[in-house]
């Protein structure tokens, strides 16, 4: 029996030992196993044509430099910094909003009664929702003539 192909593609030893050390472990359980037909997954043979094919799919693990990972923290760290304040201006708009309507109201209350009352019942209706759809790009006129012609043909039989 082969060696599992991700022993045979691992890029580093940590993966490399940890593939092996499950091909043995597996190895073991079906010597155990009553029923020796059986094999698991991981320890069927692969064809050459689907190790080459993997080999050319898997790209190798490029050495990131220290600078690079430098480099990378400070993005990471910079995009934390933007994203707090950024909440932190939405919060004081929000603030503000609110101490505004307030201040209002306690000037309303002011000049009259009545009308801050009136000012101050929840509102029944709900907010205007107005939804727009997706508009970034036209619509593809052949993906309209598919789905018509789909739906002429009626439900489709199983």
């Amino acid at each position: 029996l082969r060696l599992c192909c991700a022993v045979r593609f691992a890029s580093n030893k940590a993966t490399k030992a940890a593939a092996e050390k499950a091909a043995k472990a597996a190895k073991a359980m079906q010597g155990r196993s009553s029923n020796k037909n059986l094999t698991p997954f991981d320890l069927r043979g692969v064809s050459r044509e689907a190790e080459i094919e993997l080999a050319k799919r898997v790209r190798p693990m490029l050495p990131i430099t220290e600078e690079e990972l430098d480099k990378r923290a400070a993005i990471v760290k910079a995009w934390g910094r933007y994203c707090n304040e950024k909440a932190n201006r939405e919060n004081k708009q929000t603030r503000d909003t609110i101490q505004a309507m307030q201040h209002a109201l306690r000037e309303l209350k002011k000049v009259s009664q009545e009308l801050f009352e009136h000012a101050s019942l929840p509102d029944p209706t709900p907010y205007p929702i107005q939804l727009k759809p997706p508009t970034d790009t036209p619509p593809n006129p052949e993906y309209a003539a598919a789905l018509a012609k789909k739906l002429s043909q009626g439900p489709a039989k199983a």
